[in-house]
């Protein structure tokens, strides 16, 4: 898959869960926040139960998420660790999608 399939993949999957929390004035944001983490704060806020992890590195807690059906959003401003954690997230969406023994139990 390239990275453009990849992105609209991850597109699709972005409104997956609904706002259960309350709106966001991004003015009242700590005027210190750089654009992104003013971005970033005011969707975590909007959405109610949402994890964010800013420091996104090799992407495994976001990793984990996938792997137990969540969703998980990273934010990596260093493109080596970003292309790794791309890596390590596309692998894991295959497992996260493969059946386990437990899956086959009943099955005829």
């Amino acid at each position: 898959m390239d990275n453009a399939a990849y992105n609209e993949f991850l597109r699709a999957k972005m409104n997956l869960t609904e706002d259960t929390g309350v709106e966001c004035d991004t003015s009242e944001i700590n005027p210190l926040c750089k654009p992104h983490q003013v971005d970033v704060t005011a969707w975590g806020v909007r959405g109610g139960r949402r994890a964010y992890f800013a420091a996104f590195g090799l992407g495994t807690v976001v990793l984990r998420a996938v792997k137990l059906g969540r969703t998980g959003v990273g934010i990596e401003l260093n493109a080596n660790y970003h292309k790794d954690g791309v890596y390590w997230l596309r692998r894991g969406e295959g497992e996260a999608r493969m059946p386990s023994l437990f899956d086959t139990v009943g099955v005829k």
